[in-house]
């Protein structure tokens, strides 16, 4: 898959304008756009290391998951609303993906503080990333919350704690997505 010529830069600056326009708390500094993009960089970092799992829908999990919260406290139905949201995207044409990947996507998203594991390679994928991110609140990941062997390994969850990827701009994970596709 080409990812350039799929979900070309432009068409991805639309759907970061679009999720920027409708999250409440996208300067949060526990579930903002910080976050997003930290989640985004993990779920990159270890798409190559399981098998099977999808990078794209990583890198949109981590824009997507946390963006429809409304506080940052308890707010159990975000999964579901950013799900909903993310089923709207996809009408709208801002995410040319296909139906599993949109299928899986979804279900990460709207599960992603409900349920402790998968199985599925990208769920868990995506789920991993934003578990590995629990250090900004000041948890230290748990590894029977992770669901991959990249992911459970100590020196991958010390690594975490400086939080990688908060600062990485979305344009450079959007390249970062490109290099993963081409070396398939």
């Amino acid at each position: 898959m080409d990812i350039l010529q799929e979900f070309p830069l432009p068409i991805f600056a639309r759907l970061l304008e679009a999720v920027f326009e409708s999250a409440p708390r996208r300067h949060s500094t526990l579930h903002g756009e910080a976050h997003w993009r930290a989640v985004a960089y993990t779920a990159l970092e270890l798409a190559p290391l399981v098998d099977g799992a999808d990078p794209l829908v990583g890198l949109l999990f981590g824009l997507l998951h946390d963006s429809q919260r409304l506080n940052d406290g308890g707010d159990p139905e975000h999964g579901p609303r950013a799900a909903i949201f993310t089923r709207s995207l996809a009408e709208r044409g801002l995410l040319p993906l296909e139906p599993i990947q949109l299928d899986l996507l979804t279900t990460a998203i709207h599960h992603h503080t409900t349920e402790k594991s998968s199985r599925d390679p990208t769920v868990g994928l995506c789920w991993d990333a934003d578990r590995l991110n629990l250090w900004r609140i000041g948890v230290e990941p748990r590894v029977n919350f992770l669901s991959t062997a990249a992911a459970k390994l100590p020196e991958r969850i010390a690594a975490h704690e400086s939080l990688p990827g908060q600062r990485e701009s979305w344009v450079s994970l959007y390249d970062r997505l490109g290099k993963i596709y081409d070396r398939r």
